[in-house]
C-alpha cells in the first residue's frame, strides 16, 4: 500500500515540475490564479510527502525492533 502511494506522489511530483515552468511563463491576472492554484497543488504534495516519509519511518523501526 505504501508503494502505491509513493508512486503516486513520484508521478504528481513529475507534473508539478512541468507545470511550474508553464506556470512562472503566464503573464497577468490568469497567471496569478494560476500560480495560486499550483502553489496550493505545491504544498498538497509537500504534505502528503511529510506523511509517507513518518509512515516509512515508523515501518523502518518496526522492522529494525524484530
Amino acid at each position: 500500500m505504501l508503494l502505491n502511494y509513493t508512486l503516486k506522489l513520484r508521478e504528481m511530483g513529475k507534473a508539478l515540475e512541468n507545470e511550474r515552468v508553464v506556470v512562472a511563463q503566464i503573464k497577468g491576472c490568469t497567471g496569478w490564479k494560476k500560480r495560486r492554484a499550483f502553489f496550493k497543488k505545491v504544498r498538497i504534495f509537500e504534505a502528503r510527502s511529510l506523511l509517507a516519509e513518518k509512515e516509512y519511518t515508523i515501518l523502518d523501526l518496526e522492522s529494525n525492533f524484530f
